[in-house]
């Protein structure tokens, strides 16, 4: 499995599926190698068969710390809240595991038209791939996109914004998870949205965000990013057509970084190289874990 990793971060994506699957074929029932599969698979969009594998990890007697904390986003992004409440307090916090016993009571929805345009603009550093416009209640914010978040990252003037609620007292590294109740992107609302409130903003050329979003966050609605046109075309059901023309490049999201795979290397999404493998039309297709180069 450490070398199924490797060969993962070097982009050699073939030979680690590979040794990811012959792993499991040798040992199933070892917890390393179904939860190293189950993150594998869960990173390149497969996010069930993902859980699933974590799951049975846990089962045969995995580290539950280390697996928990990667169940946790994954069962947020499938809206499983339940299943994060039930994660032992070694992985999930009190203030955490009350937001998802909150979030089992008040599902988030997605209402609106079918698709929605929102202005964009081009990363101004390589730590981001630019920003998108969101409105949060009547506050219009600017979302730096960044792709080593996860889901919508709020900074702690917000707080105290009528929209957001906020469970505990936070932790030590200042940090406390949140819901905004509506978050509107164009014509698309999304209704009691998991968050995460951030002391202390990370800043762009001298300048703080107040939001920021991860690739998972857009990801659910097969995002398409025209930087020509300075706007994101957003899918309010996530779907895409199966004929959608253009180039297919295979993604890899983990929890601390995204990447696209080019000529047997990793690119880091928002860095000079992807932007030039992406040029200035691409989707988001996380059903089939592909960046699809040139989609209309």
């Amino acid at each position: 499995m450490a070398r199924a990793d490797t060969l993962l971060r070097a982009g050699r994506l073939r030979a680690a599926d590979s040794l990811y699957w012959y792993g499991w074929r040798r040992a199933p029932r070892d917890p390393a190698v179904r939860f190293a599969l189950g993150r594998y698979l869960a990173a390149r969009g497969a996010l069930k068969v993902g859980a699933v594998l974590m799951e049975e990890a846990l089962f045969f007697g995995g580290d539950t710390a280390r697996v928990g904390a990667e169940l946790a986003p994954l069962y947020e992004r499938l809206g499983t809240f339940g299943a994060v409440a039930a994660l032992p307090p070694t992985a999930v916090d009190s203030a955490r595991r009350a937001r998802a016993r909150w979030l089992e009571r008040h599902a988030p929805s997605t209402a609106g038209a079918d698709s929605a345009f929102v202005p964009y603009a081009p990363a101004a550093s390589e730590d981001e791939l630019g920003s998108i416009l969101l409105v949060l209640g009547r506050d219009t914010v600017r979302a730096a996109i960044v792709p080593a978040a996860i889901g919508l990252v709020l900074d702690t003037t917000l707080a105290e914004h009528a929209r957001v609620r906020v469970f505990g007292e936070g932790d030590p590294s200042g940090t406390w998870p949140a819901v905004a109740s509506a978050v509107r992107l164009g014509a698309v609302t999304l209704r009691n949205v998991p968050a995460m409130v951030v002391r202390g903003a990370p800043t762009t050329d001298g300048a703080p965000w107040h939001a920021a979003v991860g690739l998972d966050f857009l990801a659910r609605l097969a995002p398409t990013f025209h930087a020509e046109l300075g706007e994101v075309m957003l899918r309010r059901r996530g779907h895409l057509p199966r004929d959608l023309p253009g180039t297919r490049t295979p993604y890899v999201l983990l929890p601390d970084a995204a990447w696209i795979a080019h000529r047997g290397a990793l690119l880091p999404l928002g860095s000079t190289a992807a932007a030039a493998v992406l040029s200035s039309t691409w989707t988001l297709d996380e059903r089939h874990g592909v960046v699809i180069v040139g989609a209309p």
